[in-house]
């Protein structure tokens, strides 16, 4: 049994109409199976649904680019559990550590989990089919990868409008531009169900 540190607390009152407000209420209107099995959902209304509506224009391709891109990794790695070579080593892994994939303790002595990774070459596996199936999984996804940078592209100079709007001039004429920066990161925000 969880310890009382471990257990979640129940959400107040005012969290649940907070959730309510930013990730809506209605029934979930948008959803998406992914290849890996785990359906994504999200919402129409609420603050985050209008936001991204203002942002992207179409809030369910924006949804669906999103989701599909936020799991890419995740697509290559269950297709690298149906390799031959990586099914081999996860069973050698699974003797070293005395544990089955399915039946890891919760915090694995990462000692033990360090040195069946090498001697499993468990590590050496992934490590070398990762990059070719992402790739792969990239190309294949092509068109929702399309979609989502051009989606961003339009909700930054969205955002960036906006922002240029609402600023007050900077003495006579001036105006400050905000700075954006993309990088790498990839948006969060859905949850599997």
């Amino acid at each position: 049994m969880p310890s009382p540190q471990q257990r979640p607390k129940a959400a107040s009152a005012e969290d649940r109409r907070f959730e309510a407000a930013y990730f809506g209420t209605d029934p979930r209107e948008l959803s998406l199976t992914l290849p890996t099995g785990h359906t994504v959902t999200a919402n129409t209304d609420g603050c985050l649904a209008s936001a991204q509506r203002d942002l992207y224009g179409d809030q369910k391709r924006w949804f669906e680019a999103e989701v599909v891109v936020n799991n890419l990794r995740a697509e290559a790695q269950t297709r690298m559990g149906t390799d031959p070579e990586h099914r081999a080593a996860m069973a050698r892994w699974e003797r070293c550590t005395g544990h089955s994939s399915k039946t890891r303790p919760n915090q694995p002595d990462p000692a033990v989990t360090d040195r069946c990774n090498r001697e499993s070459g468990l590590a050496e596996v992934e490590s070398r089919l990762e990059p070719t199936l992402l790739a792969k999984v990239r190309t294949e996804r092509r068109e929702q990868l399309t979609a989502y940078r051009q989606l961003r592209t339009i909700a930054l100079q969205r955002a960036v409008n906006l922002t240029s709007a609402t600023q007050a001039p900077q003495g006579p004429g001036r105006r400050t531009e905000p700075t954006t920066d993309l990088g790498s990161a990839e948006p969060k925000g859905h949850h599997p169900s």
